[in-house]
């Protein structure tokens, strides 16, 4: 018995169970690419005609949280622009930092590589407080900013469950980052007020 424990942490420790990025193109990147702006390759998406709208996800996150929204504002006429902010969905470790700033920067920078004089942004959390930064630096590019869920002062939290604090600890220290569907379902559960709205598809 220990030593089949012992194979199947050896086995998460040396990444046997990593997800394949190209699987997760397959299935979650339609109609999304991979470029490269101020040394750093990350996954974005833009589609879609008309004024432009940046949306910019949260932490733990990734672009296709914003797919119902894209779906209901490309059919009301606009161009959506969104990416994985890095490091996360498939976006790579940024060399420079994963601060709000450099989030904020990197939209910028985007902006600029596709031509945006002037647009909306919207947020929402960790991209919430991004876009207030871009908003309040560049007024007289940022014609609309959609916030939500953005903590904007300096605010104590409340300490995480218990249960969230051990899947943490065990992912962290034997299985190299891997996160089992018990960790999120602690992790969303403390986040749906309306418990009956968490389904198993999306744990």
């Amino acid at each position: 018995i220990l030593a089949a424990l012992a194979a199947i942490w050896l086995s998460f420790r040396l990444g046997f169970f990593d997800t394949n990025d190209d699987m997760l193109m397959a299935k979650y990147g339609a109609g999304t690419q991979i470029i490269e702006i101020d040394g750093v390759r990350f996954r974005m998406k833009d589609e879609g005609n008309g004024y432009p709208v940046m949306l910019l996800h949260g932490a733990l996150g990734n672009l296709n949280f914003w797919d119902s929204w894209a779906d209901a504002l490309v059919a009301g006429g606009y161009r959506v622009i969104r990416f994985d902010g890095p490091p996360e969905g498939l976006s790579d470790i940024d060399p420079k930092g994963h601060t709000h700033a450099r989030l904020a920067d990197l939209a910028m920078i985007l902006a600029d590589t596709l031509g945006l004089k002037t647009f909306a942004i919207g947020g929402t959390s960790r991209g919430g407080q991004s876009a207030l930064l871009n908003a309040a630096s560049h007024p007289d590019r940022i014609t609309h900013l959609v916030l939500t869920q953005t903590p904007v002062y300096k605010y104590e939290t409340t300490r995480p469950p218990k249960a969230v604090l051990r899947q943490i600890k065990l992912s962290q220290t034997l299985l190299s980052g891997y996160r089992p569907k018990a960790y999120w379902k602690a992790v969303l559960s403390n986040l749906f007020e309306d418990q009956s709205a968490l389904t198993p598809q999306i744990v």
